[in-house]
């Protein structure tokens, strides 16, 4: 009963969103994520990757930057930031949820995490994965039009909502992932000190 409830509410979502941008919506002005800096406190990138033609054609996403950054001890992490500056029907964020379990990770946990950032606390994705004898330690979540937030059905609702009041639907996915080498609360605070550090700079590329 309660997946056939949240199959219709996300069939109305559909199409709710689809008739709320089908109207002309703004474009905010932001700077492209080519233009991210390449060096972050004491992370330093170090590698720069690009999606391939064909998940390009299933994300379908209008800028975005992967990269892997390194910091004075060697530790590396990867962040992705994709970004859509208009989102419709067919056209919107791809959930982490699916992706990382078709590309070969096996869940071990994963949890609402509510993350330290200046001074508060805003509630994040936290995804312990297993590929092989390797661990790698996921913190995702949507960003955008003022909002940070974790669940994708509360992202659905807010990017209805703006589209009719604000007539906005762009929004980001933000994800920061990192090897856990035997020490998980070690790994989980480096990459909260990564995004503490990095957060000031996203307002530039996901407008708010």
């Amino acid at each position: 009963m309660r997946r056939f409830i949240i199959t219709i509410i996300v069939l109305i979502s559909a199409i709710m969103l689809n008739h709320s941008v089908s109207k002309p919506s703004v474009s905010m002005p932001r700077q492209l994520f080519d233009e991210f800096p390449e060096s972050i406190g004491d992370w330093t990138l170090v590698d720069e990757q690009s999606i391939g033609e064909n998940s390009m054609a299933v994300l379908n996403v209008d800028d975005y930057l992967m990269r892997s950054y390194k910091d004075s001890k060697g530790n590396t992490l990867g962040l992705y930031l994709g970004y859509f500056q208009h989102q419709r029907e067919g056209k919107q964020i791809h959930s982490p949820r699916q992706c990382l379990l078709g590309s070969g990770w096996e869940k071990i946990r994963n949890e609402e995490y509510l993350l330290p950032l200046k001074g508060s606390t805003v509630p994040i994705n936290l995804y312990l994965m297993k590929s092989g004898k390797q661990e790698q330690l996921f913190l995702w979540w949507y960003q955008g039009r003022g909002r940070i937030y974790a669940n994708e059905y509360m992202n659905k609702f807010y990017l209805i909502w703006d589209a009719l009041t604000k007539r906005r639907s762009d929004g980001a996915l933000v994800r920061v992932d990192m090897e856990v080498n035997d020490n998980l609360p070690d790994t989980l605070e480096r990459q909260v000190s990564f995004i503490n550090l990095m957060a000031d700079h996203l307002p530039l590329y996901i407008p708010e």
